[in-house]
Formats: structure tokens, C-alpha cells, sequence
């Protein structure tokens, strides 16, 4: 019983896929949740966000993706999720379902960004914290460099309270402490890529 598996890829080339006009926006998700759920609702959501819902408020439209582990035939779905807007320059509202519950309501928790935000840009939202840069880009200069691990030694040195959005993107390995393997990550991570 040998059946040929094919998987074929295809190219939208009609007129109004190729216009140059249209608007984007990505969205990639980040959950708070540390190591592994313990099998019930946890009150923090994944790591990738897998079962996160967004929806982008654009004028009168509301469009809808979901963050899906993978599906079909040799597939895994873009954690990252791409929202074409066509005409629509700005984003009213941005709504994230988190595949996490909400203690006050017991409900899965949910989150709200009022615009307007610019389209055509892509954001990084993580969970409990809120819009965040570059991991490693500690300056937010939009790049990774050498004044980024210069302020990264001297956060490791003097352990000062830094704000969450800064101390997620000095916590290079995920450990929730800074320390010298966040610092050799970086620098790893500056010379090699």
C-alpha cells in the first residue's frame, strides 16, 4: 500500500493579491507561563500562546486569528499571526483570548488594546507585561549590540528592580533571574546571527 504524499504550494497572482496598496499587521504573542500547566485552567498561558484568539478592530471589520500548533498534512501553523488589512491605515482595537483563566471571573482571560496603533508595523505583546521590543534589545534601539550587553552586565551586577518589560528582555534563557548566562546568550546571539 504505498500512497504518494504530495504537498504542493501555491502562489496568488491575481490583480488584487499583487496591489501594492494594502495594509498588514503581525501580532506575535508571548504567554507568562513558566515550565510545564499542572493539566488544569492555569491563571498563566503558554509560552507560544497556542490557543490565543486576536482580533483586530479595523473600521467596521473584525479579523480573526487564532494561534494554532498545526493542522493537517505536514503542517505547523506561523505562531506569529498576519492580519492583511487592505485599505485600513490604523488599528481601532486589538483583542487577545488567552488560553489562561481570569481568577476574578473564571473565564479565560482577555485583553484589550485601544488604538489607534499604526498597520504595516509588527508588534510583540506578552502576556501580564504588555508591548515589549527586542529580547536582548535592552537600550531600545531596535537592535542587539554591544551597549546592550554592556547594560545587561551592569543589571547583573547591581541586581536593580527593572521595569518588566526590561527585565523580559534582559532574561535571555527564560529563567526568571539575571545572571551570567544571559549575558554569554547575548553576546553568542550578537556574534553568530
Amino acid at each position: 500500500d504505498n500512497h504518494l504524499q504530495l504537498s504542493l504550494l501555491y502562489q496568488n497572482i491575481t490583480t488584487d493579491s499583487i496591489a501594492t496598496n494594502n495594509n498588514w499587521v503581525k501580532i506575535n504573542l508571548e504567554g507568562s507561563m513558566q515550565g510545564m500547566g499542572d493539566g488544569e485552567w492555569s491563571r498563566l498561558s503558554n509560552r507560544s500562546a497556542i490557543g490565543a484568539r486576536v482580533n483586530v478592530h479595523c473600521g467596521p471589520s473584525i479579523i480573526t486569528r487564532e494561534i494554532i500548533a498545526g493542522k493537517g498534512h505536514g503542517s505547523m501553523d506561523a505562531l506569529e499571526l498576519h492580519f492583511g488589512l487592505g485599505s485600513c491605515y490604523s488599528i481601532d482595537q486589538i483583542s487577545i483570548r488567552w488560553p489562561s483563566l481570569d481568577e476574578e471571573s473564571m473565564q479565560p482571560k482577555n485583553t484589550i488594546i485601544t488604538g489607534p496603533l499604526n498597520s504595516n508595523t509588527i508588534y510583540r505583546y506578552v502576556e501580564n507585561i504588555g508591548f515589549v521590543g527586542l529580547k536582548g534589545d535592552l537600550n531600545l534601539d531596535s537592535n542587539t549590540d554591544i551597549l546592550d550587553v554592556m547594560m545587561l552586565i551592569n543589571y547583573v551586577l547591581t541586581d536593580e528592580e527593572l521595569l518588566p518589560s526590561i527585565f523580559w528582555a534582559s532574561d535571555i534563557n527564560y529563567s526568571e533571574d539575571l545572571n551570567i548566562l544571559d549575558i554569554t546568550k547575548l553576546v553568542y546571539f550578537i556574534l553568530f546571527h
